[in-house]
């Protein structure tokens, strides 16, 4: 197997074929060869994870140091992957609209990862399509059977077996251990690969949910795991409509509107996505106050929507707002601050108060370097902006050493 260079694709300095001493373990399982893209602007997991895949198979690793533009996906779906890894980290949201667009453009399994485990996420990222959420550091053996699952997936012209009914049974050790986002993802898989009718039930939301929405959400998972957005987006409402009048003011209330919302802003409809974003944040401010992640999360989904309307006064203070829970449940020198940071600094920018967002941004930075290492996307991301806020003040000299630092640390992570 060989893995070829990150970004763009060189062509006259391929890394020399290597043999992976997993591969006759890997066709035993009944693995074919794959091709694999991994898409991760953070260096050190980006390497990490194509080794954990070129350890087990002998297919082709193509690297992509950075995230495509969705204008730009054509081109690399037209290279034919079987599976597409996608980091989160660095751009949850531009991330998950990648997966949510792959997934309706291509066949490919797609998986990502990351180093966190949130359920909210995970979720997020069952419904934009992807099939595998791999945690860092991943285990040899986890991208292994991520691998044969992948395989078995892979389109082939074969014959589906008819076969009687079978009753699967997932059950946790403890209450919110995942499992209902890991059965929900199964049962699609399994419709989607089988071409069989699936039926889900979970015990554990009978007892909360209304009546007659559990059929509701099962079609609904399916629909949006398909890609047919109109029966989604029904789907979504007439659950919306049941939950409204059954639990009001309730959060699962709050989490039906946020996962609407983000549906619209995901196809760009941002005033009915903001619209909704406010009414589930009003019911999370109430139930958890501001320090709750599931309050930050509606936080930063609003602002970013009014950032992409560009309505920067409205996008200030919730940025405010998310930075201050971020430092609060993260911890001021987590990255995820130094990210927030980074979005607050955009607000600055665009009101032309300059000095104040490159304040913002020196502080991102000085975080991110600690937290990421001084080469890491996060930082060339930050010092971009920074280019432009030192751009606006007339010192071209300085902005022209910071492009030059951001340009190495590029050239470094192609290498």
């Amino acid at each position: 197997m060989s893995i070829e260079s990150p970004g763009n694709q060189r062509t006259g300095d391929r890394a020399e074929p290597l043999t992976s001493p997993f591969a006759q373990d890997a066709n035993s399982l009944g693995s074919d060869i794959l091709s694999v893209a991994v898409i991760g602007p953070e260096p050190h997991g980006r390497k990490a994870v194509a080794k954990a895949v070129f350890g087990f198979h002998a297919g082709t690793v193509r690297e992509f140091s950075s995230y495509p533009e969705l204008d730009d996906l054509p081109k690399i779906l037209n290279s034919v992957f079987d599976v597409i890894v996608v980091e989160l980290d660095t751009n949850p949201e531009h991330a998950l609209d990648l997966v949510e667009h792959i997934c309706g453009q291509a066949s490919a399994t797609v998986m990502v990862y990351s180093a966190h485990t949130d359920s909210e996420l995970l979720v997020r990222c069952m419904r934009a399509g992807a099939r595998e959420f791999l945690t860092q550091p991943i285990a040899p053996s986890t991208i292994a059977e991520a691998m044969v699952r992948a395989s078995v997936r892979r389109p082939v012209h074969r014959t589906v077996k008819q076969a009687e009914a079978k009753l699967l049974v997932f059950l946790g050790a403890k209450g919110g251990a995942g499992v209902s986002t890991l059965a929900a993802n199964f049962a699609v898989a399994l419709a989607q690969d089988s071409r069989q009718r699936v039926a889900l039930l979970d015990l554990g939301m009978v007892v909360r949910l209304p009546p007659g929405l559990q059929n509701r959400l099962v079609t609904l998972i399916l629909a949006i795991g398909e890609g047919r957005a109109e029966e989604a987006e029904t789907l979504y409402k007439e659950s919306l409509a049941i939950i409204e009048k059954s639990l009001p003011g309730d959060p699962i209330l709050a989490g039906s509107l946020n996962n609407l919302a983000q549906f619209y802003r995901t196809r760009r409809r941002l005033p009915e996505a903001a619209e909704l974003f406010n009414r589930a944040l009003a019911i999370y401010v109430a139930r958890y106050g501001d320090n709750h992640t599931l309050t930050a999360t509606v936080i930063n989904n609003l602002a970013g929507t009014y950032l992409s309307e560009s309505r920067f006064d409205a996008a200030e203070p919730l940025y405010r707002r998310g930075l201050a829970a971020s430092e609060k449940l993260l911890g001021p020198e987590h990255y995820g601050v130094a990210i927030s940071l980074d979005w607050l600094a955009q607000t600055s920018f665009h009101q032309k108060r300059y000095p104040e967002a490159e304040s913002q941004l020196r502080r991102g930075i000085a975080i991110a370097e600690k937290a990421t290492g001084p080469d890491s996307q996060l930082v060339v991301r930050l010092l971009d902006h920074m280019i432009s806020a030192v751009k606006a003040q007339g010192r071209e000299q300085e902005a022209a050493a910071l492009k030059e630092r951001a340009q190495l640390i590029i050239a470094k992570s192609r290498k």
